[in-house]
């Protein structure tokens, strides 16, 4: 008997907490269907209702769900909750996409009215009405359109050449695969670098032919037309060479530009890296275009120009603008026998993963070499150009001000290559103003080669701004005080040339 009576007051309290507790928040833990907004579809969505032998003229869906939908009541029509509905006509697009029954179980008063329905004949496909949405005529068409577009618009010769190349990569990536079939299980190592070696010269020479013969075809090209040009190759020519880890970088472009610190690490690197024989290929294929080897070039022109400013056994302040990885910096501290006179460091860069990973690879370096390089000092500063061009506060002005004063060097490799020559211009008068009197500025930018150039921007997307000799000189003028000397440093490949401006000396 007692056990029967707490039984009974156990369950009645239960009851009561449910009651009284979950009355007000019921709501919060009631399941609801996924819902889809209509106009977040691009086509439009709407519904009649039939009803008492009665069609309604078409009405806005608003929402919908697996379960009911939201419709915009026009005032001329007159439901109440309860009322069933005989027939919901759904059209998407023009076409009746589900008819199913429905009631009514709220009416919203506006503007505008809202009626809402719950189907009673079954469950409608969000999924289905997405994908109509993408998949649409309309949308098609414009596929189609496109087509006819880059028909009409690109030579037929142009597109008959941006075809050879696809047929090419195409039948290289059938060749490794069928060697790859052969004998699974292949992974990178020094004999597959050798048979890259025996078998790229043959290849390479048709290859870069193809891309000097297609740059020369683009550049007689209408500035429409070229538009148009690379959006028709990259959709034959991404989808090929993606595999490969620099060209998927390069487009991928994950810190916001194609010239990250990565991708300059992919082109150094000794090992081959990809996930097949023939990605692996198209890694070694990157690191032999033409800039490819001018990147490599250049880090070994700023090694020169660092030892020597290192010779002159005097305390010297260096500002490593766009630093990236400042591999030049790790191969200078790495050599030198010893440094005997104070050198402040600096590394700059908007890339914080760039500047963390330069800052602790160069920081290695100091470590390991203790005495040989004590009185080098490292500082690591993440800034902008526009920062420096155009300070928002006292703080950012404060770097410029404190930090990057009495330079005796400021240098960059790849940075110019981004920058428009009116920002251009400006950087190279703020960054001479940042020299101490005798300092210097050594400022890289590319020149276009044909066999690099083509392929990055009509498959990866990375468009550089290249310059020639007169165009480089023009950055330096009107600089004051006069300089003492403003000429070019070209490298090995003569394809990256620095621009150097002395301040004069005191």
């Amino acid at each position: 008997m007692v056990k029967q009576d707490k039984t009974v007051a156990h369950r009645v309290g239960h009851r009561g907490a449910e009651h009284v507790g979950l009355r007000g928040a019921s709501k919060t833990f009631l399941y609801r269907p996924s819902r889809l907004e209509a106009k977040d579809l691009g086509s439009p969505l709407t519904c009649v209702l039939v009803h008492a032998a009665h069609t309604t003229e078409p009405m806005t869906v608003l929402d919908i769900s697996p379960t009911g939908l939201g419709i915009e009541l026009d005032d001329a029509t007159a439901l109440t909750p309860g009322t069933l509905i005989d027939e919901v006509r759904l059209i998407q697009d023009d076409a009746t996409v589900a008819s199913e029954r429905a009631i009514v179980v709220n009416l919203l008063e506006g503007p505008p009215r809202r009626l809402g329905l719950r189907l009673i004949s079954g469950l409608l496909d969000l999924r289905m009405l997405q994908l109509r949405d993408m998949a649409s005529t309309s949308a098609l068409e414009t596929v189609l359109e496109t087509q006819r577009t880059e028909r009409e618009l690109l030579p037929p010769q142009w597109r008959a050449a941006v075809a050879d190349l696809a047929q090419l990569l195409k039948r290289t990536a059938d060749f490794f695969d069928q060697i790859e079939a052969a004998i699974p299980g292949t992974q990178a190592t020094n004999y597959e670098r050798n048979l890259f070696e025996e078998l790229f010269p043959t290849w390479g020479a048709e290859y870069h032919s193809m891309l000097r013969e297609l740059h020369a075809l683009t550049i007689e090209l209408p500035a429409e037309v070229r538009t148009a040009g690379l959006d028709y190759a990259a959709h034959l020519l991404l989808p090929l060479v993606y595999i490969g880890p620099a060209h998927r970088r390069a487009y991928d472009k994950p810190q916001g530009y194609a010239g990250d610190f990565e991708l300059m690490r992919l082109f150094f690197t000794p090992v081959m890296e990809g996930d097949t024989l023939f990605a692996r290929f198209l890694h070694y294929s990157a690191q032999r275009y033409p800039t490819a080897h001018t990147v490599v070039s250049r880090e070994r022109t700023l090694r020169e120009i660092l030892r020597e400013r290192i010779r002159q056994e005097r305390p010297l302040r260096i500002l490593s603008l766009a630093c990236g990885p400042a591999l030049e910096i790790q191969h200078v501290l790495a050599e030198v026998t010893k440094i005997r006179q104070p050198i402040d460091l600096y590394l700059l860069d908007q890339d914080e993963d760039a500047l963390a990973h330069a800052h602790r690879a160069v920081r290695h370096v100091l470590a390991d070499r203790r005495e040989a390089l004590a009185k080098v000092r490292l500082s690591a500063l993440h800034f902008s150009v526009m920062q420096l061009l155009r300070p928002r506060d006292e703080a950012e002005v404060a770097v410029a001000r404190d930090m990057l004063r009495d330079m005796d060097l400021i240098y960059s490799s790849g940075l110019f290559d981004y920058l428009p020559h009116p920002v251009a211009r400006r950087l190279v008068q703020r960054l001479y103003g940042r020299l101490r009197d005798g300092g210097e500025l050594f400022l890289g930018n590319l020149r276009e080669d044909p066999a690099s150039s083509w392929m990055m921007e009509h498959a990866t997307a990375w468009h550089l701004i290249y310059r020639e000799p007169p165009q480089m000189l023009a950055l330096a003028e009107g600089l004051d005080p006069e300089p003492t000397d403003v000429g070019l440093v070209l490298d090995r490949t003569e394809r990256c040339m620095f621009l150097h401006v002395a301040r004069p000396a005191p």
